[in-house]
């Protein structure tokens, strides 16, 4: 009801209007409906209120009934928010501004009562017309109040972040009484051509409107511009912006029309230039709104991009400008003067002013349309930006601020007085003095700069002469009578006039202290932000080891990372690893523990491993893995090389995560440790830097750079919005977006060893996390996009706020030592607060980390393609979902193979059920060769997922229960070699044929599992420590354990999922010699798996006060009228996870386990793609087979072929390298090798 009343009183609006608008018509007289102006113009304002609070009204009650309510705002915001999100839009907006000018005219109606009856009743009737313009648009094409019945949302979708500011509460509705405002101006013009009234009265009586209006605006345009400094980040008082332009042009008008009726009110002259710019003003805000609503311009400011508003807000302004300037064109010569004043006067002095402001508002005019023009003729599109106004604009303006202060002394009519004489050369003076000042205090000063120091110190001296020489204030006889006769508009004059002198200091100071680099690529180039510096001298032999060498070098910088032709060096380390051939991702590279002699705070080495022998492990940084899924960074106190126990303070190892497990470690930190090739250390204390190179030879020649800590973020992004980088490539450095950045995308860049840990820096400022890249600081809505993340050692991306997007990136080789990394320790890490994250189409391979993705609340993990993840830390999961991350979560359509680890995983603390989490999403998942998938919590759903060759013959799919958990948990359509409640590979039920335990389910068992006192075992109804209820279901799934328990009433005899045991058939179109795909995994027809599933509608709960049903949670297209069993669905096309385009790898190992010698092999390289023109190829020592180039030509940039390595190129075949080739082991060449 209450929409409809304010649609109903919106409509009286418009009746008003148009009945207001018959007094501006002669013949209104002849009926008396002259009369009803004024009644029109209090019942519009009134009736604007009502339709405004109903507006108001329904986003208070939450009526997402009303369109304009659900696409604005939701439960959740808060109440003032609510209020703005009124005129946070589009409809909302223009009804604001109906009512803004209904409350001017009734304004007008109220304080003009000196105004003569007819002038009054023609300048109303024309704010009526203009008025019913606006409400026929909002009425025709943009209803606030229009309905969604019956679809009507049980939820609305919120208010775009940026708007939920106190910014948006003062800053329109200031802006729009300023626009609407000069509405008064047009319409006393108007009136005044109509009525020949344009005179000295005339300009008395609008000169307080136009001040009004100019206020308004100024103080609109303020408030905007303090609002995009902070919230958008632009860094600057002005971005030229379509729309921060359309707000210019009109402050501009209306200044210029401020002064010109002060000149036909004191003089009697300029009445043709102050219709003019009357019109010209309001105009002026009428083309701002027009290009708000018209999607011409594409602004943040934008609220809708209709072609069809923009068409009738353009008629508006054809009409309400067209008309009036015929009008001025009939009228105007009559309104001409004669000029009866010097030009060296003060009117000379404000036409200067006048001549100067309409210049300006001509130069932003066309520096905002004539992109528009050019692309509608030529289609080329072009941006005029900063260069363009810093180079027509602001001259103009500079001219102007000189004038502010020659124009005030200037007397009227005549020369310049005494007074005059005295302010002018104080500012003179002043203005120099300043710029000799500015040219000794700041180094390189633009001409620009100076410039604009002298204007500052020119127009603040001016002011303060002026006022010295009226006041007197040395005179203290008088001062206050002279103070009280001082005129008002003098008094304003003086304000207004320093207020520009504080934004020319403010401006100025901007442009002096930012620093600003612009890097431009030519077609075809790229751009490469580099976190390194060049290190260069002669490198002496380093007399205590042979193949060594040490370099004099300054110890100020603090290097973290050395490079070698773009190669990484190892950090010296025991026991050794290297990047070149990939064993750095490898724990057989790290020393082992004798977890039982163990204890923590002191551990004992594994000898049998590796053995250090007389190496000294005391005072180094150890890398200890010693949490299960955690690595820590600690200081070494002690070494006892007899039992080969370590110690360090057990202080040091955060929140007592020490346990006596999956010992690994290995140290750094020490010049002892340099003992192989592709080694490096830095002695800050003696200024040495130390390089064992790949060839044992000097390396003065080679290209030598070092990473240094300061340079971990080249790029930051701080409160910025709205910003894109695209096409670049970051080198030893990465970006942070923090600050409440929202809406910024990242695109197309390639991030080659984006982060390396400071532990060369030594045990008191190395030991820490690495600097990352990292979405923090509450930044929304930000998105990553096709970009290529490889060889970090910290985390690929830390993610802080929500509804971010990581979309169609691949990440390989990330998190080498997995130490020190956030939370449970993940290669891709999102906060508590990063609520909504989108991870989709992404690939990733070979990591460290424990767990690949600890997603965040109410995720979306979807068409991801993962592989060879957790490789240097035990336990862990691709997709790790704790309490927190699990309701909300939707895990669906990704491809999972070959990890040690779970594919998926709703995990919990063991025994505690209330830690485990509920109400997730698991479906149309492919898990293959993983640890599977662990569910525990209730009122989970997982279905429809295809999981096989579990490591270790475990349990494909388990249903963990803690404390009887899995309450209200739907299991079904899943396919799996075995499903049980157990890790080992066991289905755990108490008898054979009974369904998946999961308690409470509608099977009719009620089968749990519980560990106590360390003994797992079944949970029934009758053990005390059942607490399980609710309607949970496993129904319809394959288990080969026990074809009887898993609802399948007639499976095919003698089958195995993948056909791996003897005298079977296969369910599915496995075949992996391949190389594994989607496809691998599609039904095999005629099997028991096709029309073998159910389609629930069952309502579940998925969250707080939330209910839907199965088939909207879990969408799944049957090709025949019954669902088949797993991820794929029998005659369909499969769906593909993972990236759609070809990354460009800095680098590519051939892999040690390479499968055969096929250099056109994908897999047989550490990228996973065979390598392209544009990298770097390196071929390791210790391959168990090595590359052949047959079958088709090779290229590649660098090639390294390392000692006892080996390549081969066949007969026939060419192979091309771009860059250097470097060979220490055998090349066998029988083909064509094109070195260019």
């Amino acid at each position: 009801m209450i929409p409809e009343i304010g649609h109903f009183a919106l409509v009286l609006v418009l009746v008003l209007s148009a009945l207001g608008f018959l007094g501006v018509f002669q013949f209104s007289q002849k009926f008396g409906l002259h009369e009803l102006v004024a009644p029109s113009v209090v019942g519009q304002f009134v009736f604007a209120i009502i339709a405004f609070v109903c507006l108001v009204s329904s986003f208070l009650a939450d009526d997402f009934s009303v369109d304009y309510v659900a696409g604005h705002s939701n439960t959740l915001l808060p109440w003032y928010y609510k209020i703005s999100a009124a005129w946070g839009g589009h409809e909302g907006s223009f009804l604001l501004w109906i009512l803004i000018m209904t409350g001017w005219m009734t304004a007008v109606l109220a304080f003009s009562k000196e105004l003569p009856a007819a002038f009054q009743v023609s300048a109303l009737g024309i704010l009526c017309a203009i008025n019913l313009g606006f409400v026929l648009f909002s009425l025709l094409t943009s209803n606030p109040f229009e309905r969604l019945i019956p679809l009507t949302p049980s939820e609305g979708v919120d208010l775009n972040p940026l708007l939920q500011d106190f910014g948006l509460i003062v800053h329109p509705p200031m802006l729009y009484l300023g626009y609407v405002g000069l509405s008064i101006a047009f319409a006393f013009a108007v009136a005044g051509l109509i009525g020949g009234d344009v005179d000295r009265l005339w300009a008395k009586w609008m000169r307080p409107w136009i001040m009004a209006a100019w206020c308004a605006l100024t103080l609109g345009i303020a408030l905007g511009s303090w609002w995009a400094y902070y919230e958008l980040g632009w860094g600057g008082w002005w971005f030229w912006d379509p729309v921060e332009n359309a707000s210019l042009m009109p402050w501009l008008a209306a200044t210029a029309l401020l002064h010109s009726a002060i000149v036909v009110e004191k003089r009697g002259q300029l009445k043709s230039w102050t219709v003019l710019l009357a019109i010209l003003a309001f105009s002026l805000s009428l083309v701002g709104t027009f290009i708000v609503r018209s999607g011409l311009l594409t602004s943040v400011h934008s609220f809708a991009s209709d072609p069809a508003r923009g068409v009738f807000i353009l008629g508006i302004l054809l009409v309400a400008v067209g008309i009036p300037l015929l009008l001025y064109a009939w009228r105007g010569p009559q309104l001409m003067s004669v000029a009866d004043f010097n030009l060296k006067s003060r009117e000379g002095a404000l036409i200067a002013n006048n001549l100067l402001l309409v210049v300006a508002t001509a130069i932003v005019l066309l520096g905002t349309f004539y992109p528009l023009g050019l692309e509608m003729i030529t289609g080329a599109r072009i941006t005029v930006g900063p260069p363009y106004f810093d180079a027509t604009f602001n001259p103009v303006m500079g001219i102007l601020v000189v004038i502010m202060v020659i124009g005030p002394v200037m007397a009227w009519r005549r020369r310049a007085t005494p007074r005059a004489k005295t302010t002018l050369l104080a500012a003179s003076v002043s203005a120099i003095i300043a710029g000799v000042i500015g040219v000794a205090l700041v180094q390189n000063i633009a001409i620009g700069a100076i410039g604009a120091v002298m204007l500052i110190a020119w127009l603040a001296m001016g002011i303060a002469t002026d006022i010295w020489t009226q006041l007197k204030p040395l005179q203290l006889a008088g001062l206050a009578s002279r103070w009280h006769r001082l005129p008002t508009e003098v008094l304003g004059m003086w304000i207004a006039h320093f207020g520009i002198v504080v934004f020319l200091l403010g401006a100025t100071g901007d442009g002096l202290f930012r620093s600003e680099q612009v890097v431009r690529a030519k077609p075809g180039e790229v751009v490469t932000i580099d976190g390194t510096i060049d290190i260069t001298g002669t490198w002496n032999t380093y007399n205590n080891l042979s193949g060594a060498y040490e370099l004099t070098y300054d110890g100020s910088n603090d290097i973290t990372q050395l490079f070698v032709d773009d190669e990484p060096m190892v950090n010296a380390r025991w026991p050794n690893a290297q990047y070149n051939d990939d064993s750095i991702f490898s724990h057989s590279t790290w020393a082992e523990g004798d977890e039982d002699n163990s204890t923590d705070g002191s551990l004992t080495i594994d000898t049998s491993v590796h053995d250090p022998g007389s190496l000294d492990l005391n005072n180094s940084i150890g890398i200890l893995n010693i949490g299960s899924f955690k690595t820590w960074t600690v200081a070494m106190t002690g070494h006892n090389n007899e039992t080969n126990v370590i110690t360090y303070n057990e202080a040091n190892v955060p929140n007592n995560d020490y346990k006596e497990k999956h010992h690994y470690y290995f140290f750094e930190g020490k010049l002892d440790f340099l003992d192989t090739n592709n080694e490096w250390f830095h002695d800050k204390s003696n200024d040495k830097l130390y390089l064992f190179p790949d060839d044992s030879s000097d390396p003065s020649s080679r290209s030598i750079k070092a990473k240094l800590s300061d340079n971990d973020y080249r790029v930051t992004l701080n409160s910025a919005n709205y910003v894109k980088l695209k096409g670049i490539n970051f080198f030893a450095t990465t970006i942070n977006i923090t600050g409440n950045s929202d809406y910024n995308t990242i695109e197309k860049c390639n991030f080659y060893f984006p982060s390396a840990s400071k532990r060369m820096l030594g045990t008191t400022s190395g030991v820490g996390t690495p600097n990352v890249m990292e979405i923090s600081g509450n930044s929304n809505y930000n998105t990553i996009i096709e970009c290529l993340f490889e060889n970090s050692e910290g985390e690929a991306l830390r993610i802080r706020g929500s509804n971010n997007t990581i979309e169609n990136n691949y990440f390989h080789h990330i998190d080498w030592s997995a130490s020190d990394l956030q939370g449970l320790m993940v290669s891709i890490w999102a906060g508590t607060n990063a609520t909504s994250t989108t991870y989709t189409k992404n690939t990733i391979h070979t990591t460290g980390a424990s767990a690949t993705v600890l997603p965040g609340p109410s995720s979306t993990f979807s068409y991801n393609k993962v592989t060879n993840t957790g490789l240097l830390q035990s336990d862990g999961a691709v997709f790790q979902g704790t309490k927190n991350f699990v309701e909300g979560s939707n895990v669906h359509h990704n491809f999972v193979y070959d990890t040690e680890k779970y594919a998926f995983r709703y995990d919990a603390p063991g025994g505690d059920a209330a830690e485990a989490g509920g109400y997730g999403i698991m479906h149309h998942n492919i898990a293959d060769n993983t640890n599977g998938l662990m569910i525990k919590g209730n009122n989970q759903i997982i279905a429809h997922n295809t999981v096989v060759n579990t490591i270790n013959n475990r349990n494909d799919i388990i249903i963990l229960s803690e404390d009887c958990s899995n309450t209200s948990t739907w299991l079904y359509n899943n396919i799996a070699e075995r499903i049980g409640s157990h890790r080992s590979a066991t289905s755990f039920s108490v008898t054979s044929n009974s369904p998946m335990p999961i308690a409470g389910n509608i099977g009719g068992s009620d089968v749990g599992y519980i560990e106590i006192e360390d003994d797992w075992r079944a949970c029934i109804s009758t053990d005390e420590n059942y607490t399980g209820t609710g309607t949970g279901s496993s129904q319809n799934n394959i288990d080969e354990i026990s074809v009887a328990r898993t609802g399948i009433s007639d499976p095919t005899s003698g089958y195995s999922v993948i056909g791996d045991v003897s005298g079977t058939s296969k369910l599915l179109n496995y075949n992996a010699a391949d190389g594994k795909a989607e496809t691998d995994y599609m039904p095999v027809s005629g099997t028991s798996i096709i029309d073998s599933g159910i389609s629930p509608t069952n309502s579940v709960s998925t969250g707080t006060s939330s209910i839907d049903t199965l088939d909207n949670l879990i969408p799944h297209t049957n090709v025949n009228s019954i669902a088949d069993l797993g991820a794929l669905e029998y005659g369909e096309t499969a769906w593909i996870a993972g990236i759609d385009w070809t990354p460009k790898f800095k680098r590519a190992v051939w892999k040690t386990d390479a499968s055969t010698t096929d250099w056109h092999t994908a897999k047989n390289w550490s990228t996973g793609n065979v390598p392209t023109a544009d990298v770097h190829v390196l071929i390791p020592t210790g391959a168990s087979n090595y590359p052949t180039i047959t079958g088709s030509n090779a290229t590649c940039n660098n090639l390294t072929i390392y000692p006892s390595a080996s390549m081969t190129l066949s007969s026939s075949y060419t192979l091309t390298i771009s860059g250097d080739f470097k060979n220490m082991g055998t090349a066998t060449i029988s083909g064509d090798m094109i070195l260019q």
